[in-house]
């Protein structure tokens, strides 16, 4: 594995890699996004490693050099595949379409040739640390930003250069790790992606706070869509948040209907406990709990006071204008969050 940038140690570095897997898949042979991801035909291998397919010849050319042909084996042999054999199945690709269901039918179990993992790590690592000297942005003290926000950042630079997020790095030099989680979303991103650089943020700006281990981790085995919230084992002004978890039963003016809140940080609003829930995220920001709901065209924030009660609650919804709200605790079967 390639060696972590200056100020980053190695255990956060291979987490990163373990994220950047989970949210970008692996695959082991060679694939292609065209049509239904990409209108332009895009070869690709490993972890995201496009390969030059403006023409067959381009990437034939490429995947024919010794050091792609090197990082896969023939399986019917185990040996290393020839020139002509790469390029074989590069034609092949190059001119398959993918659908919603054929990346593991057609493009590798018709596949002659495997990717080995430990080689695509090792293009993933190098790649990684490429796109980081390129990264348009500079930080001056990155060893001291807590792990989590380094993987944020690496993670966000990856997809697309931290030079478009210059308020979310102004944020992260001036220690506003939830400012920055504010300014993270990137338009047309997978919406799990997005969530999951948030909560890197969030779980920085809670590490901060309370004082707790900057070299502080989510769990490498995941989940990663997003990483779980970090526990300080003293909640938020004094509140324990652990109170949150479950069901609650809530009146927004004339309507009643019911919340659901779990510990990754998900929420979901339903008209009563059998009914399908509206899914949503919710995080802990300074002393106030905050969610929003994905329904289209609803652009409101929930917000909540910390410490936690749990009977007629009452909470604020934001923009300023959109009223407030009780809920209770008391009396509620979980269900919902579907």
């Amino acid at each position: 594995m390639s060696v972590p940038p200056q100020g980053m140690n190695t255990e956060t570095f291979e987490y990163l890699l373990a994220f950047t897997v989970a949210h970008e898949g692996d695959t082991p042979f060679m694939y292609n996004n065209w049509f239904i991801k990409n209108p332009k035909k895009d070869v690709t291998i490993g972890v995201g490693l496009a390969i030059d397919s403006s023409s067959v010849e381009a990437g034939e050319a490429i995947v024919a050099r010794d050091e792609m042909r090197s990082m896969f084996t023939v399986q019917e042999t185990g040996l290393q595949p020839t020139p002509d054999e790469m390029k074989k199945e590069f034609r092949r690709v190059y001119d398959l379409p993918r659908t919603g269901t054929n990346l593991w039918s057609e493009f590798g179990g018709l596949s002659p040739l495997q990717m080995d993992r430990g080689a695509m790590l090792r293009c993933l690592s190098e790649k990684m640390l490429g796109f980081w000297n390129s990264k348009g942005q500079s930080f001056p003290n990155f060893g001291a930003i807590p792990a989590q926000a380094q993987v944020a950042l690496m993670s966000y630079n990856y997809g697309a250069r931290l030079s478009i997020a210059p308020n979310m790095c102004n944020a992260v030099r001036a220690g506003d790790y939830a400012g920055a989680a504010a300014e993270s979303e990137v338009p047309g991103w997978d919406y799990k992606k997005n969530e999951a650089h948030k909560r890197l943020l969030m779980n920085a700006a809670t590490i901060v706070r309370d004082g707790l281990d900057v070299a502080t981790l989510p769990p490498k085995l995941g989940p990663f869509k997003p990483p779980p919230l970090v526990s300080s084992g003293t909640a938020a002004h004094g509140a324990d948040v652990s109170q949150l978890f479950g069901g609650w039963s809530v009146t927004i003016g004339s309507w009643t209907g019911f919340f659901f809140f779990d510990a990754n940080g998900n929420v979901s609003w339903a008209e009563d406990q059998s009914s399908q829930g509206h899914a949503g995220h919710w995080s802990v920001n300074g002393g106030r709990l905050e969610w929003k709901f994905r329904d289209p065209g609803d652009f409101r924030t929930f917000t909540l006071p910390l410490p936690l009660i749990t009977a007629n609650a009452v909470g604020t919804i934001l923009p300023a204008g959109q009223g407030w709200f009780t809920m209770s605790k008391h009396g509620v079967h979980t269900s919902p969050l579907r």
